[in-house]
């Protein structure tokens, strides 16, 4: 996929009862003003994502799990690349197929769980 120019990269939001499940968005090229967001999101993989936004966050996932998210390089430029919110956070996964991520560049807002997520 590739995707250039568009005002949000990715939006998905399911619902506290029923969560989003079971997507993959695999080998995508994205340029846009605005990241990828999930909203109560489950079993999600982003695989193999070359992304580059304007603004905010690349990746913001609240209340969502098992999200694992594949970058085609590290992204040291940004200064949030995740960000998580919401107590129902948790299995998330972020690796590079370049050096780890900097834990730095993770935010987590009230509420996330410790260990909601793991750099690779």
């Amino acid at each position: 996929m590739i995707c250039v120019g568009a005002e949000r990269a990715v939006f998905l939001q399911g619902l506290p009862e029923m969560a989003i499940r079971e997507v993959e968005l695999s080998q995508a090229f994205i340029r846009a003003n605005k990241g990828i967001v999930g909203l109560d999101i489950q079993d999600v993989k982003f695989d193999h994502i070359d992304i580059r936004v304007e603004s905010g966050p690349v990746f913001n996932l609240q209340n969502s799990s098992n999200v694992e998210i594949v970058l085609e390089e590290t992204m040291n430029d940004y200064h949030t690349l995740l960000r998580l919110s919401g107590s129902g956070t948790q299995g998330i996964l972020l690796k590079s197929l370049g050096p780890p991520p900097n834990p730095d560049q993770v935010e987590c807002g009230p509420g996330v769980p410790p260990g909601a997520y793991i750099l690779h």
